[in-house]
């Protein structure tokens, strides 16, 4: 039987996963090994086989590491902890505890076949603790379930809201200071933002760039938000 949960896992691992450390042993006797796994969407699987793993090997302890991103990280913010938070085109957000360096959470959002679930923008706002993330959410862009913009409660890392978008691809997120406000960026089919007031994340404003989407001139813009009171300035 150990024979067989062995075997199982080196033929599950092979092409997802890299040894990290193997054949050193600690003052406990067993031989530690130590082996990092990149696919988010196996997490749960390999928890399983670790599990199984150590349950039936004695002089062996088997540790499987899930915690790094395994595609490009699109964005990095801090939290009202000074915790680092990174979003990936790996479907995974994950925060990170800035004093330590060591991984607190992963959120998995919308783990589906293909680019189908990668994250592509965010804002974070510590005043209402608030992450909003942008992605890819369906298989074509005549979908407009693929432009939902999600919302997380950053004290449950769970979604709070989302915000039906029918307006186009997103290409910029960003809260005002004080988190009343989100500002939306829009590349296509026309450039324009729309601001949503946070307490609903009801849209009060759409306001037009250009009347058309130039793809050769143009692939994204950027939003800046300036309070000066009650008074908000945004610049793109």
């Amino acid at each position: 039987y150990r024979k067989l949960v062995s075997a199982g896992l080196v033929l599950t691992m092979a092409g997802a996963m890299m040894l990290q450390g193997c054949g050193q042993k600690k003052e406990t006797g067993k031989t530690e090994i130590e082996l990092v796994q990149y696919k988010p969407e196996a997490v749960k699987t390999f928890e399983k086989i670790e599990e199984e793993f150590n349950r039936t090997h004695d002089d062996i302890h088997l540790t499987i590491e899930s915690e790094t991103h395994n595609n490009a990280i699109r964005s990095i913010l801090l939290d009202k902890n000074k915790d680092l938070i990174t979003i990936s085109e790996d479907k995974t957000i994950k925060v990170w505890d800035s004093k330590n360096n060591k991984l607190k959470s992963t959120i998995y959002g919308q783990i589906d076949i293909g680019y189908v679930g990668r994250l592509n923008h965010a804002a974070y706002n510590e005043k209402i603790n608030n992450l909003a993330v942008s992605g890819d959410f369906a298989q074509n862009q005549e979908n407009y379930e693929m432009y939902k913009i999600r919302i997380y409660d950053m004290n449950s890392n769970k979604i709070y809201k989302t915000i039906e978008n029918k307006n186009g691809i997103v290409s910029n997120l960003e809260f005002s200071s004080d988190g009343k406000f989100l500002v939306t960026g829009f590349t296509s089919p026309i450039y324009h933002f729309s601001i949503y007031e946070t307490s609903s994340y009801k849209i009060v404003d759409d306001i037009k760039i250009v009347e058309r989407y130039l793809p050769k001139r143009y692939h994204h813009f950027k939003l800046k938000i300036i309070q000066k009171k009650d008074d908000y300035l945004i610049i793109t």
